[in-house]
């Protein structure tokens, strides 16, 4: 059907050449609005069909399939749904290969319709039984229909599809350029199924309730095919059929809707009202199975089964509503990735995701940059999430897109392609809840081609508002696109307040607060780029999002990591830029995301209040539809264990009252809220008195000073340290085990958004080969003094002052104490301004020890009163280094058993090798247990990693956020003349 149209409208498109390059646009609409475009039918799999026992067949499984049909003896065995690349084959660009399996016709089929879906091929099919050339789909990751009943014969039947990847669609939805290798195959399921001969060939329906939001109706519009041979007249009848998730019948006031017979289809439209159903939201998944049989002359012909959820969506002035409730989302973007499947996902893994994202509080997916699964929007439906389904179509008229230097996005031959990716979309996705937005493309420039694909899916769906992602303010990518809801892709911090200017339609943020990446040598160093400094940003978007209802909210950039194994030797893809990883282990962004999108904020946790013995908490309620006194609220303390209650409505605010313990200066209590939906949104523990860390046990150490000639020698106990004259380096043993072999070493740390040799196309060329940074004490550190003195109170002062890299000069101190700790302090004038290029991530004090002090203690800290077990960014942890060597920057193809943060470098684990904020206590241990240990009040950060057969360890005064170019807030600089300072206690036992 697609090709007819090309070719009957080829004389249109000659006229529409002369038109582009007259650049006029008036002209080009009126061409384009003279282009009739058919919808593709898309047939309700029947739960049942008269006389046959089985109304479909999965053609899931293994085939046959051959790379190269010019050579036959290529063919192999390989699985159905699946990508022929990460399955270890290889096709030639722009060839064709070929899938072929056999299948039996069940008997009682027989006089019946037969029809084959496929849910996605990447990126154009051609399809074949028994040697009979059935019909031919462009574009990737859309579900398709072909009638084979005049193909098929009785018993075995052979199907044949011949598959094209890196076709049209292919390009202009950057499919395969966006996976960094041909994304080609049947990527989702194949099903064979049977319909009577009077047939429900379409089902759709929408919900509307009535003016105070209680009864409901069901609107729907069935098409009934007839492939009647002879002229018999049939009395022909819907019979509806309702029931709640008890399977409870429910009273239908009509439930028999006649057919008028007709020799092909008949459109028959109607209304089933229904008394004050359960809403269906993302926080109340309540689903109806809605039973629509086909009956005639009193006899069921086909028996369809549709989960049905009654949800009313609409826009009003710059808000979105659903359900009569202003709604904010808190969401992710998601590809479907898997490192060893590719863009091919069991239903078990996107059931997974959507539980995931479910649990890390977010009500939202945004589906980048082409439609879901069937499966992942049943679990959606089930789960609870709201989801904006994007057609097929990314970056046209986008420099990330390199085929539009030489492609004009004015032309209408790509149009149909256009215009398919969305009914596509539509068709498949449109009887599910859970979809309450249509994106008809991701990050591309508005044209008269995208004004005819609005049309057209608003006459498909009028329903459902719709987005298109491009820029909807400023000069970049913004040519006033017309969609129902305004798009932004990665605003400041000011974006939330901006979208108040747009008065006629609400604005959402399709892509912010993108996680740090593309700095791909400083991730893989220094993993804590990933904690609380994003967390902390992320945290402040989504306070001002609610806080302005224009803005409808954002998906954060992005979901899962984009990473491909394709074989021992080639991993590829975008990177690791999501909350969790491909192997779905939650990174620490997830904590960061979770925190920040709770739906429960307790605004006074600094400040808290106690009234008449109780302590009193100001909440904020986040929830879209759910009550507070819906949730399991727990208070915990060491004595007992006791439920909250509190009564604050959707986006209101109120307050939470305890009772205090008996002593409320020592207790520490824990809150802990349950979602509905069975797991926990929000933790706290609250310390109503002091439960700081009360530092290393004084022990009083004798202080005995030595001077030599090139060194000082400090004796404290069994701790013997050398400073070197020269130098001022450190060096220390404890009962002659060495301890620190070179201390007291100033490190500047600088930006560094080295991408590890990725290919600038769109920044996609994550390389296996990325390795980490060496970190470095300053070079050319020049002392130009290092005094000693013993005070009366027999402490040590050692000053040492110098200049480094002519770029700071000042001084660092210790302090040798008779107690058995070192008072370390440095101040250093800046001697040019540290921005731009010279910017510094990190500052510090470094210090080596050797390699068998390999394992790490700490207590912290932090943003958040409350981390999970698995977060490298844990208020208190310990950590071994583990370090391993890798070939690559991942193993290929290697399902990893650990943790996250148990996965290794040649610098140490995640968990070891990543800078931790605001420590109060970081310990280094050998196998000896002998402790080196750096206390601070809180403002300090630390690191160690592994270099060699040494451990390196940094007291940081300054941790800035990574250097990847997307990173949403303010970076630290430092003018000329300012001052870099520090301040920690060290302590060796």
């Amino acid at each position: 059907m697609l090709m007819r149209f090309i070719i009957s409208t080829l004389f249109l498109l000659l006229q529409i050449a002369n038109l582009i390059s007259a650049q006029n646009l008036d002209s080009l609409r009126q061409v384009i609005r003279a282009m009739n475009f058919d919808i593709p039918l898309l047939s309700p799999v029947p739960y049942s069909v008269s006389g046959a026992k089985y109304a479909s067949i999965s053609l899931n499984g293994t085939w046959k399939f051959n790379p190269d049909n010019s050579d036959q003896s290529r063919a192999g065995d390989i699985e159905v749904p699946g990508e022929w690349e990460m399955q270890g084959y290889k096709v030639e660009k722009g060839a064709s290969a070929t899938y072929r399996r056999s299948f039996l016709l069940p008997g009682d089929w027989s006089g019946n319709r037969i029809k084959i879906r496929f849910d996605g091929i990447s990126s154009y099919g051609l399809i074949k039984v028994n040697g009979k050339t059935i019909g031919s789909h462009e574009g990737s990751f859309a579900t398709f229909e072909f009638d084979i009943t005049d193909a098929v014969k009785a018993g075995e039947n052979i199907l044949e599809v011949d598959v094209k990847c890196e076709t049209v669609s292919d390009l202009l939805a950057c499919t395969s350029q966006y996976a960094a290798h041909p994304v080609g195959g049947i990527l989702r399921k194949v099903t064979l199924y049977t319909l009577p001969q009077i047939n429900i060939s379409d089902f759709f329906w929408d919900v509307n309730f009535d003016n105070q939001y209680r009864d409901a109706s069901i609107n729907f519009n069935s098409k009934v095919g007839f492939n009647l041979k002879s002229g018999k007249r049939s009395t022909v009848y819907l019979k509806f059929e309702l029931h709640d998730a008890e399977g409870q019948s429910v009273a239908l006031k009509t439930d028999i809707i006649k057919i008028p017979v007709n020799k092909s289809i008949s459109e028959v439209r109607g209304s089933i009202e229904v008394h004050s159903p359960m809403k269906w939201d993302p926080e109340h998944p309540n689903l109806y199975l809605l039973t629509v049989s086909l009956v005639s002359d009193g006899k069921v012909l086909q028996v369809n089964r549709h989960k049905l959820g009654f949800r009313q969506i609409e826009l009003r002035g710059n808000q979105l509503f659903v359900n009569n409730h202003p709604v904010k989302l808190r969401g992710v973007n998601r590809h479907e990735i898997h490192p060893l499947l590719g863009r091919s996902l069991t239903p078990d893994l996107c059931r997974r995701d959507v539980e995931l994202f479910r649990e890390g509080n977010c009500n939202y997916i945004r589906t980048s940059h082409y439609p879901p699964s069937e499966e992942f929007l049943q679990a959606c439906d089930e789960m609870g999430m709201f989801v904006e389904s994007e057609a097929s179509l990314c970056w046209i008229e986008h420099g990330a897109s390199p085929i539009w230097k030489t492609w004009n996005y004015l032309d209408a031959q790509y149009l149909p392609f256009m215009i398919r990716a969305n009914f596509d979309n539509v068709l498949a996705g449109r009887h599910h809840p859970c979809i309450i937005i249509w994106s008809l493309g991701n990050e591309s420039r508005w044209s008269p081609l995208w004004e005819r694909v609005l049309v057209e899916v608003k006459k498909l769906d009028p329903s459902r508002p719709t987005a298109f992602h491009d820029q909807c303010w400023g000069a970049y990518n913004n040519a006033e696109s017309k969609a129902d809801i305004a798009n932004y892709h990665y605003p400041g911090f000011n974006g939330p307040r901006d979208t108040e200017k747009e008065k006629n339609r609400p604005t959402l943020f399709g892509e912010y607060m993108h996680v740090q990446c593309y700095a791909r040598r400083e991730v893989e160093t220094d993993p804590g780029v990933r904690s609380d400094v994003w967390a902390n940003t992320l945290k402040q978007m989504v306070d001002s999002v609610y806080k302005y209802p224009a803005c409808i909210g954002g998906a954060i950039w992005s979901g899962i990591d984009d990473i491909f194994h394709i074989s021992e030797d080639r991993i590829c893809g975008y990177g690791p830029w999501g909350p969790i990883d491909g192997w779905r282990r939650e990174k620490p962004e997830y904590t960061g995301m979770k925190r920040s999108y709770s739906p429960v904020i307790i605004t006074d946790l600094n400040d808290i209040k106690i009234l008449s013995g109780k302590i009193v908490l100001n909440l904020e309620n986040r929830y879209n539809f759910t009550n507070i006194n819906e949730l399991e609220i727990t208070a915990k303390t060491d004595s007992r264990t006791f439920p909250v209650h509190a009564d604050i409505p959707p986006l209101g605010k109120g307050s939470l009252t305890l009772e205090l313990p008996e002593n409320p200066q020592e207790a520490k209590l824990s809150l802990s809220f349950s979602d509905p939906r069975g797991f926990i949104c929000h933790e706290e523990v609250i310390e109503s008195g002091s439960s700081q860390s009360s530092g290393q046990p004084k022990v009083k150490a004798d202080l005995v000073l030595r001077e030599e000639t090139d060194k000082f020698i400090i004796e404290s106990g069994n701790n013997t340290f050398v400073i070197d004259k020269k130098t001022g380096k450190m060096e220390c043993t404890l009962a002659g085990e060495k301890v620190i072999t070179s201390g007291g070493e100033l490190i500047l740390i600088p930006f560094n958004n080295d991408d590890g040799g990725a290919p600038h196309i769109a920044n996609n060329g994550y390389t296996q080969d990325i390795k980490p940074l060496g970190y470095r004490p300053v070079d050319n550190y020049d002392p130009e003094s290092v005094d000693c003195i013993q005070r009366p109170d027999r402490t040590v002062h050692i000053t040492i002052c110098g200049t480094a890299e002519n770029k700071l000069e000042g001084k660092h101190e210790y302090l040798f104490n008779t107690e058995g700790t070192i008072e370390v302090s440095y101040d250093y004038a800046t001697l040019i301004d540290f921005s731009g290029k010279e910017r510094l991530r990190q500052y510090g004090i470094l210090f080596t020890l050797p390699g068998s002090f390999d394992r790490l203690i700490w207590k912290r800290k932090g943003l958040w009163s409350v981390y999970p077990d698995y977060d490298i960014n844990r208020l208190k942890g310990i950590a071994d280094a583990n370090p391993r060597e890798l070939k690559y920057v991942e193993m290929p193809r290697e399902i990893p058993s650990l943790l996250w943060k148990e996965g290794a470098n040649m610098l140490g684990t995640n968990d070891f090798r990543s800078t931790k904020d605001n420590f109060l206590k970081a310990s280094l241990k050998n196998d000896k247990s002998i402790e080196l240990t750096a206390e601070s009040d809180g403002s300090q950060s630390f690191r160690a990693w592994v270099d060699g057969d040494n451990i390196r360890f940094l007291v940081a005064g300054m941790n800035g956020p990574g250097s990847c170019g997307f990173f949403t807030g303010p970076r630290p600089e430092f003018k000329k003349g300012e001052h870099l300072k520090g301040k920690f206690k060290l302590h060796i036992q």
